[in-house]
């Protein structure tokens, strides 16, 4: 389920939720990239937690520019809601996420996307290449990811 978010600051205490903003991002066959942090297990959208003052968008914009060297314009971005899930790797944690769907990447583009910052690894996968525990061909996906996956043709 998916609620509808403001443009407004993200809220500061909640206990035991960790908000973050994630960013799908396909290419023209329809998979969707997914970034796996160093340290971590799963892949995930790129994104990630906005700092103090900063909006769910602004922050999307910002962190996928980190991760994955994209520029992306916040007009570029169509908000998906608001999910709500369990965290991937901070067990015990729910996650609160801003979903936003950015545009469909060019050939080229796509296969220019390479890892920055804290970002591991890569991987384009296709939502039919993901079984019912969340694994595909190259991993394990976040529980978000694999939500949204879902829901994808």
């Amino acid at each position: 389920m998916s609620e509808s978010i403001p443009f407004s600051p993200v809220p500061v205490d909640e206990e035991g939720v960790i908000h973050v903003s994630a960013v799908v991002l396909a290419d023209g066959a329809g998979r969707v990239l997914q970034v796996r942090k160093a340290g971590t297990e799963a892949f995930m959208f790129p994104g990630g937690k906005p700092e103090a003052g900063e909006t769910y968008l602004l922050a999307a914009v910002l962190e996928v520019a980190e991760e994955t060297a994209l520029t992306l314009a916040p007009s570029d971005l169509t908000c998906l809601g608001l999910r709500r899930t369990s965290a991937a790797n901070e067990e015990g944690q729910a996650l609160a996420a801003a979903v936003y769907a950015g545009p469909v990447l060019a050939d080229d583009v796509a296969a220019g996307v390479t890892v920055h910052d804290e970002i591991e690894e890569l991987a384009w996968v296709s939502p039919s290449d993901v079984d019912e525990e969340g694994s595909f061909p190259g991993g394990r996906l976040a529980p978000l990811s694999v939500e949204v996956l879902r829901e994808r043709p």
